[in-house]
């Protein structure tokens, strides 16, 4: 009887242990998800990487979802976008966006969008802050100038992204530096 309780206790110790580091493997993956999506934006820039995209009759443009084709009257192109971007906050506090900037705005658009990555398959890693903006960070790097702007500006710092383990409430922070074109995962 003794014996069979110090099992069950250990047991306990081990499942709550093994939990714990479920969570923080799942906000370390997420974070580094994170910062894969930032630096494949850099590598589009760098790169001018193109993008298909769509323009109707009275010429407006919009990004061509992978393996889908223009609506009647749209016409098929492929170009360089003026800048590639990603854009994070609290605003949709689960994903990050990846965007071809067609307009130049410097902030996504829903016809921009080219990809919306989720950080985590759980759903419980979620943006905690984001700077500059907590709502909406935007970061846009310009072809093929490398040119850089954060929320439509000249960049003053950097921007981070801090996200939260909603069960285990541990964070984990993504920066971008614009001064050296990094990406670093790691405490806030």
């Amino acid at each position: 009887m003794v014996s069979m309780s110090i099992f069950a206790v250990i047991t306990g110790f081990v499942l709550v242990n093994y939990r714990a580091g479920s969570w923080s493997d799942e906000l370390r993956l997420s974070a580094d998800g994170a910062a894969s999506v930032m630096r494949n934006v850099l590598f589009r820039a760098t790169g001018g990487s193109l993008v298909d995209v769509c323009i109707t009759s009275g010429g407006v443009k919009r990004v061509l979802a992978a393996g889908a084709s223009c609506a009647a009257g749209e016409t098929a192109l492929t170009e360089s976008p003026s800048a590639w971007g990603f854009a994070f906050g609290t605003g949709d506090p689960e994903k990050i966006l990846v965007f071809a900037d067609l307009d130049s705005s410097g902030f996504p658009s829903p016809n921009e969008v080219v990809e919306s990555s989720s950080f985590s398959q759980s759903g419980l890693v979620v943006t905690d802050s984001a700077q500059p903006s907590s709502v909406l960070t935007s970061v846009v790097m310009a072809v093929p100038s490398l040119d850089q702007k954060v929320n439509g500006a000249p960049p003053v710092g950097e921007a981070e992204l801090v996200l939260k383990h909603e069960a285990s409430g541990a964070i984990r922070a993504v920066r971008y530096v614009p001064l050296t074109r990094r990406v670093d995962v790691g405490n806030p």
